[in-house]
């Protein structure tokens, strides 16, 4: 209850992850389907350049490349013209590397003419063959160079005629594909990251002004609970969402203490005087009481009533009693205390009206242990016979019968002075 809403730590430890994985599925996501899209785009770059290939080695050697296509057997003339057609259409359309294969994979050319007359059986010439649709991939050289190899198909009165394997840099393609994913990945990346910052600094503007709050109302509550018993505390907490407070019946030993000849004090003190002694004997009582497992219930005036309940309420309430009288008779105080101790039940509820409550306990019991306070002299504690007989004391005096306003018959009761430590 006392802690604030950790709304800070939430955000850090379930938000922001959930937005960084956002992140860098977007990344990720964009970067695919970015790549996909240039490859498409850069596929149908290498069928037009195929195309205008094929169409300048048609143009420069029409015969030689008409025999290449049909499968006929090519003669020296045949070969230098295609070499050199190549050759010229290869550096015109900037191409490093040139394969070409018929449909039964066979090399019927190849920049290197050792490849000339050699089966291919790379997935990428099976999936054109396959498909009819280029593709790409990548592939390491010998000597350590990258490449790309772009399957693309020539296509001749709607047929597929061969195919043409072109190899490019890797780095070409990269450098495309870098170009293009800077404005649909790094740009939306970083607003996204200057949107978790924002909220960052919100969240943790909010979780400060909540530290604020929940500080003030805390202190706030502390100082509201030190002017009520912990009883109506309790009571208040288990009430809920602010409902009526209900009222118990419950057993207990009740401390009632009344300052002797305090009257007199005060008429010859200054009310400052007064307020300062009462503090001093009144706070001496409340922790004895508090160590001893009591609530005060109520202060009034120069008295004060606890209760105590539990198992060992009754000896509870003794030794409370008589730890405060050796602390007072022991100790630099200007008047005494008179206490009394009686047991029975209570009623202990709210009393009042609805917009002033006072939770507190009514009952014979608590008229009972002021009558009895109302006999104890200075340094004096009186008990019932029946509530000395349930604790663990045996060093009062002995068992004589009273008359208390307002009972029926007498009370027995037992005596102790105390005299000191």
């Amino acid at each position: 209850m006392d802690a604030p809403y950790p709304i800070m730590r939430r955000f850090t430890l379930r938000i922001v992850p959930v937005l960084l994985l956002f992140i860098t599925v977007l990344v990720v996501t964009t970067s695919m389907a970015t790549k996909t899209v240039l490859e498409t785009i850069y596929l149908q770059l290498a069928t037009s350049r195929a195309e205008g290939i094929a169409d300048g080695v048609k143009r420069i050697a029409p015969v030689s490349w008409a025999k290449l296509l049909s499968g006929e057997n090519l003669d020296a003339k045949d070969s230098e013209a295609l070499n050199d057609a190549f050759h010229d259409e290869r550096i015109e359309f900037r191409v490093s590397k040139i394969k070409v294969y018929d449909l039964n994979r066979l090399t019927i050319y190849a920049t290197d003419q050792n490849k000339i007359g050699q089966i291919e059986n790379g997935p990428g010439l099976l999936k054109v063959i396959k498909t009819g649709l280029g593709n790409i991939n990548s592939k390491t050289l010998p000597d350590g160079e990258q490449l790309y190899e772009l399957y693309v198909p020539l296509y001749v009165d709607g047929k597929i005629k061969t195919i043409f394997e072109l190899y490019e840099p890797v780095s070409y393609l990269d450098a495309i594909l870098v170009q293009s994913s800077r404005h649909v990945i790094i740009y939306p990346g970083i607003l996204f990251l200057i949107l978790i910052a924002s909220l960052y600094a919100i969240v943790s503007q909010s979780q400060k002004n909540i530290d604020n709050r929940t500080e003030t109302i805390n202190r706030l509550r502390h100082r509201l609970e030190s002017l009520v018993s912990r009883s109506a505390v309790k009571a208040v907490r288990r009430s809920e969402h602010g409902g009526e407070i209900p009222s118990e019946l419950v057993e207990n030993s009740l401390l009632y203490s009344d300052i002797r000849s305090f009257t007199s004090f005060s008429e010859q003190h200054t009310p400052g005087e007064v307020v300062e002694f009462l503090n001093k004997i009144i706070g001496l009582q409340v922790k004895i009481i508090h160590d001893c497992g009591g609530d005060v219930d109520k202060m009034i005036g120069d008295a004060v009533l606890a209760r105590f309940q539990g198992a060992n309420r009754e000896s509870d309430a003794i030794n409370a009693a008589d730890r405060i009288q050796t602390m007072l008779v022991g100790g630099d105080y200007a008047r005494g205390l008179g206490i009394g101790i009686f047991s029975g039940q209570v009623i202990a509820g709210g009393i009042g009206p609805k917009d002033r409550l006072d939770y507190t306990i009514i009952g014979d019991a608590v008229n009972v242990s002021a009558r009895l306070c109302s006999l104890a002299q200075e340094g004096e504690i009186v008990v019932d016979a029946e509530t000395l007989r349930k604790s663990s004391h045996s060093s009062f005096g002995e068992e004589h019968s009273v008359s208390v306003k307002g009972r029926v018959g007498n009370l027995k009761i037992h005596k102790k002075i105390v005299t000191g430590s």
